[in-house]
């Protein structure tokens, strides 16, 4: 699950509103509107203070994919001795990992979408239009 949606499963399973929530992190509402839509990352501080508001811990802001990569990590470190920052990052490029297949598939439509126009123009009736 992306962190918009982690977010904004949380804030309706706390009953909390998006102006409440920015309000208890000192952020605009804009910002946090931002985080739960998907067009921006809180930073990690941002991170810290979210998890410590759902009473979740901070791992659980991650999505899955990442979670087991940090689970499965060959270095001895524990879940809990990852840095903010190290979270931050992972979450940066989980994100533009995402960004890159959707960028990807938009690519893939606007093909079909040209050969289709194509076909169409293709079978289109020809006339013979004088005026202009």
């Amino acid at each position: 699950m992306l962190l918009s949606q982690t977010l904004r499963q949380l804030r309706l399973k706390s009953k909390l509103s998006q102006e409440i929530i920015s309000e208890r992190l000192g952020i605009s509402q804009s910002t946090y509107c931002n985080w739960e839509s998907g067009k921006s990352l809180p930073n990690a501080r941002s991170l810290s203070q979210l998890a410590q508001l759902f009473g979740v811990p901070v791992t659980e802001l991650i999505p899955g994919d990442l979670q087991e990569k940090l689970q499965t990590d060959s270095s001895p470190k524990s879940e809990a001795t990852y840095t903010a920052q190290q979270l931050y990052q992972a979450l940066t490029d989980s994100q533009q990992a995402q960004i890159l297949l959707l960028q990807q598939r938009v690519q893939q439509l606007e093909a079909e979408n040209e050969a289709l126009r194509r076909e169409l123009n293709r079978q289109a009736p020809k006339t013979d239009n004088d005026c202009q």
